[in-house]
């Protein structure tokens, strides 16, 4: 199948190299260790780049054996532009079940823990205190946490990861980041898979 190139995504934030990278860094793992996964979930999702750029290029190069796809993302300004995006992957993927919510992950109770075999995230991960701040509220929530929310998202994709499943996430390494994954690497393995001058992709399981 052709990949989409001409994703919905709004004004106020565009999606950029980190996300695409990553998404790269998973198919290559996934295709290396011959991983298939059946359950997907794509956290701080945004327009479901990340998630839709795997399953693209893993169909084009496998039978996929996956069966859902959850995006979890919490601005309601995104839902459109990412019904639209999984609207044109539909026909070339049944088999798969899509399931967008618009939620804090953090504060949402309901989600399953132990539940997917492949999470992938691309957080905020600047600190809000660090002077980076953008002047648009909604670009803030995309880019920006504050104390703790780092960790906080780290742990709960953490929680919601199978026993035997993978976490792949994308974050800039500065201080607060590298303790971050210092103190949550005590409970689960992390290994830093690619790195540029401006982010690093780390894959965390259990142990």
């Amino acid at each position: 199948m052709e990949l989409i190139t001409d994703y919905s995504q709004p004004e106020f934030y565009r999606f950029s190299r980190d996300s695409i990278e990553l998404a790269d860094s998973v198919v290559k793992y996934l295709l290396a260790k011959t991983i298939n996964p059946e359950t997907i979930a794509d956290l701080c999702c945004g327009c479901g780049v990340i998630s839709l750029e795997i399953i693209q290029k893993l169909s084009n190069k496998v039978s996929l054996n996956t069966t859902s796809l959850d995006l979890y993302e919490l601005q309601e300004e995104y839902l459109e532009h990412i019904e639209n995006n999984i609207d044109q992957l539909r026909k070339y993927l049944p088999s798969i079940k899509f399931k967008t919510q618009i939620c804090n992950i953090l504060d949402d109770s309901n989600l399953a823990t132990n539940s997917y075999d492949l999470i992938v995230m691309n957080p905020p991960y600047f600190n809000q205190a660090s002077g980076r701040s953008a002047l648009d509220e909604r670009t803030r929530k995309c880019r920006e946490y504050k104390d703790g929310q780092f960790e906080a998202l780290l742990k709960k994709g953490a929680e919601l990861l199978a026993p035997k499943g993978y976490f792949f996430f994308v974050c800039r390494e500065d201080k607060d980041t590298k303790n971050v994954i210092s103190n949550i690497s005590k409970n689960y393995s992390i290994e830093r898979l690619d790195q540029t001058n401006a982010f690093s992709i780390f894959l965390l399981f259990r142990s």
